[in-house]
């Protein structure tokens, strides 16, 4: 039995988090387990997604995290581990799990990172403050990663190659590719366009309406809207275009947002159509969202991987992507198609989608991030990093 306690800051609508909360759902729902989960809070907020029904079977710990008070960190989780057995150490944290490692240093039980962003993430992290400490922390962090970790997976190929050298400082270990498992739908032949049935949500409801989907966080914790990564002021370009066009279609928005943030985007948009644009703040049904949507904009500057892209596409919905989403993202024939960030150029391909009647797309046969798949390359990656 391997038992794996996963370290993360909080359980919120990251990928990462979605990723811990997907591979809960699929042990508890097998006969025969070979894998035991508990969950390790690092963060001040434990996050919307502690009340999954998920977890329901998953022990949730919060041990706060403080790199000027390792001590205490070490003393519970050196308890952790002692009563429940914990063999695998999990962190989703990045550089950061360094420094959770150098305060559990000596304690008897394998140390995996995980890679999740994008260097631009850690650009924003270190360039958008004036402490160099910040840097420090990130450097520092880093090495002691390398170093203190019994393996390491990333994400993608992509964001394993965007680290380079860094992530290769110790030459025992080997980073290697370590895709999310998502569940997928039964998807029809022919998906025919629908109206959306309100399930579980958190937010408002959906109106039964013909229409398109951004989805990402409007707030950005440091660096201003114009830096957050997701670029919604550019989908918002692209949708005052297609709503000037189309009478009948609104655009919704799944995500983050507060009243400045919101107010920024809104702008981009003529005032006789801004109320076709509903912002459904953070959704715990963003793929029942997905999969009536005519199409999802996903117009980010960077991204790891692009998590939603791939659960656009396992619901039936074709992505308009970035060129810097990972082509790894594309898993399907016709699901999704990579385009430079031109507003006029997103907006002829969007009504070149709007014209057709159904979505054909058909998801390919080696798909890696099926929940199977992932799972079984995940457990031979733990079984190979064994205590």
């Amino acid at each position: 039995m391997i038992r794996v306690c996963h370290i993360t800051s909080n359980l919120g609508f990251g990928g990462a988090e979605i990723w811990v909360r997907n591979m809960c759902a699929y042990e508890k729902e097998r006969k025969e387990r070979s894998v035991v989960y508990t969950i390790i809070i690092t963060g001040q907020d434990i996050g919307t997604l502690e009340e999954d029904e998920a977890f329901s079977e998953v022990e949730i710990i919060h041990i706060p995290f403080n790199w000027k008070n390792p001590v205490l960190f070490r003393k519970k989780l050196k308890k952790l581990l002692t009563e429940s057995e914990i063999t695998h150490l999990h962190n989703h944290q990045d550089w950061v799990s360094g420094w959770h490692w150098l305060a559990i240093i000596g304690l008897n039980v394998k140390k995996i990172s995980h890679l999740h962003n994008p260097l631009l993430s850690i650009q924003n992290y270190t360039d958008n403050y004036s402490r160099p400490g910040r840097v420090a922390y990130y450097i520092l962090g880093s090495i002691f990663q390398c170093f203190f970790s019994d393996d390491i997976f990333s994400t993608s190929a992509a964001v394993l190659k965007q680290y380079g050298l860094m992530k290769r400082l110790n030459p025992r270990l080997k980073p290697k590719v370590m895709y999310c498992g998502i569940p997928v739908v039964q998807l029809r032949s022919s998906r025919t366009k629908g109206n959306y049935t309100p399930g579980h949500t958190v937010g408002p409801s959906i109106p039964s309406s013909r229409y398109f989907l951004f989805v990402g966080r409007l707030t950005v914790s440091s660096g201003g809207i114009i830096m957050n990564q997701k670029n919604p002021i550019f989908a918002f370009k692209v949708a005052s275009q297609l709503l000037a066009q189309h009478q009948d279609i609104e655009f919704h928005v799944c995500g983050r947002f507060d009243e400045v943030s919101a107010s920024t985007c809104l702008e981009e948009v003529a005032s006789k159509h801004r109320g076709r644009v509903k912002l459904l703040g953070v959704r715990s049904d963003v793929r029942n969202i997905m999969r009536n949507a005519e199409f999802l904009l996903f117009p980010s500057f960077e991204e790891g991987l692009g998590l939603v892209a791939v659960e656009s596409q396992m619901e039936g919905t074709s992505v308009l992507a970035s060129e810097n989403v990972p082509q790894e993202a594309i898993i399907s024939d016709t699901g999704m198609v990579r385009l430079p960030l031109d507003v006029a150029l997103w907006t002829r391909k969007c009504n070149e989608k709007l014209a057709q009647n159904e979505n054909n797309l058909k998801l390919n046969s080696d798909n890696p991030f099926e929940m199977g798949t992932s799972m079984r390359a995940l457990k031979k990656g733990y079984m190979k990093c064994k205590v």
